[in-house]
């Protein structure tokens, strides 16, 4: 059995066992965050790593980036107890790629993934789980987000990995630790669920001496799902996108909750956490554009400004209430964590560390970012300077133009602000960088699930090289 592959099995079995765990959990979160790190932390020992993504979280959603209603009251402590990068953008607006860049600290064309049903994340590629288990960190995933189950060789790296439970309904049964397909009476599992089995995942495999590095991921935000108390919760909301910005509170909620109950657990007062977000949501940016509500289509900043939290327990690696306005790239996250753990990589990675900005010290980090999506047969891609976006869409895509250029930070709708007649010189010298970054970063062939391809699309994958 492969290596990467190792826990294979004992992910499946897990699987079984937590889709069919529903009792939820309550921890009592009136103390303050000081009063949860109050053990006494030897920091030349390695701290324990914890990964944590909110699924589909747009980071203008966040009060913290400015949105005008509460919508983060309970993560606000955390960023105020370590740092916040304002402008942290993820390399892909879909989950797949993005969760594989950023895991990797590669370009999503580096990974070859652009198709939901059969492409996966590649094993000749290193994952930060994968590095931290090389570093002699015990390594622990949990996924409520079916896209990223050991299906699709996410779990690389990882001592115990448990799936979501479910999966969705294109895929296929066989290839699925579950057989079972989410819908309204099969959900995802919701946050408190996710939580508390990532609690016991810690209690029963984390070891008193060993680091641990904990990946966990929650899907309510992308369901729009805000609890048993939905309603109630929306009515906080006067909004248009009120179950989304909702589900945003109830996120931020359950996530606070979380990290309590798991800073008191023995052995975890030396701990960094990183809160993220895979990509964002379209919502009402994008009216023009078909389905430019949801993710994936385009690759506008609405689907890739993610937030970044860097907080801890109780270890003075991170500065207390740290503002970063620095553009940042997710692609830089991986290098940041091994830093912060002191942790070398084991493969050249194309992102950074982020520590010195931590620290108020100067990084030179690239002027341009480069994002691009793939998805349900779309393609684009985009590259965002300090002033514009420009955006090559290579697919027909009702509202969207071959080629387009936005204001950065403004209004970004297809036809309907495509600004590219405006600044033709700018736009074209745009196009150039673009040219030049995928010139110099070729896209890798695809992995796919063999028995999810048919014989006649394995014919065709290997008249094209992709596969022997």
């Amino acid at each position: 059995m492969n290596a990467k592959r190792r826990t294979a099995l004992v992910s499946l079995c897990l699987a079984g066992l937590l889709c069919t765990a529903v009792a939820l959990w309550e921890v009592e979160d009136t103390a303050t965050k000081d009063e949860t790190a109050t053990t006494a932390v030897d920091e030349s020992a390695p701290p324990n790593i914890v990964l944590l993504v909110v699924d589909t979280l747009r980071a203008d959603a966040l009060n913290l980036n400015g949105h005008p209603l509460p919508t983060d009251d309970e993560l606000q402590p955390w960023a105020k107890q370590g740092a916040q990068f304002q402008q942290a953008y993820a390399q892909s607006s879909w989950t797949r790629p993005s969760f594989a860049s950023f895991l990797t600290s590669q370009y999503p064309r580096a990974t070859g993934i652009t198709q939901e049903k059969r492409h996966v994340l590649p094993e000749a590629l290193t994952t930060l789980a994968e590095t931290m288990s090389n570093a002699g960190y015990r390594t622990i995933g949990i996924t409520s987000n079916p896209n990223i189950n050991a299906t699709f060789q996410f779990d690389q790296g990882f001592d115990v990995y448990a799936n979501s439970g479910v999966r969705f309904d294109w895929m296929k049964a066989e290839n699925q630790p579950d057989a079972r397909v989410a819908s309204k009476d099969v959900p995802l599992q919701r946050a408190p669920e996710v939580f508390h089995n990532a609690l016991q995942l810690v209690e029963k495999h984390a070891t008193s001496g060993q680091p641990t590095y904990l990946q966990v991921v929650i899907m309510d935000v992308h369901e729009s799902h805000s609890g048993p108390n939905a309603s109630a919760l929306q009515a906080q909301f006067e909004h248009p996108d009120k179950r989304y910005l909702a589900s945003v509170r109830y996120a931020a909620q359950e996530t606070d909750a979380f990290l309590t109950a798991l800073a008191k657990l023995p052995n975890w007062a030396n701990t960094i956490v990183a809160i993220t977000s895979d990509h964002g949501q379209g919502l009402r940016s994008h009216p023009h554009v078909k389905l430019g509500k949801w993710h994936g289509y385009v690759a506008y900043e609405s689907q890739t400004h993610v937030p970044l939290i860097l907080t801890e327990f109780n270890t003075n690696r991170i500065p207390n209430n740290v503002n970063i306005p620095t553009q940042v790239r997710m692609l830089d996250l991986m290098p940041t964590l091994l830093d912060l753990a002191d942790v070398p990589p084991i493969s050249k990675l194309e992102g950074r560390s982020l520590v010195p900005l931590l620290h108020g010290k100067p990084l030179e980090l690239p002027e341009q970012l480069f994002v691009e999506t793939a998805f349900r047969g779309r393609h684009s891609v985009a590259i965002y300077a300090d002033d514009f976006i420009y955006v090559e869409n290579r697919q027909r895509h009702p509202g969207l133009l071959p080629r387009e250029l936005h204001q950065r930070g403004g209004v970004q709708d297809g036809f309907y602000s495509n600004l590219l007649n405006d600044y033709p010189e700018r736009g074209a010298a745009l196009q150039k960088l673009l040219q030049a970054f995928e010139a110099a970063h070729p896209p890798r062939p695809p992995e796919v699930i063999q028995s999810q391809v048919s014989d006649a699309e394995i014919e065709q994958l290997r008249a094209l090289g992709y596969i022997e």
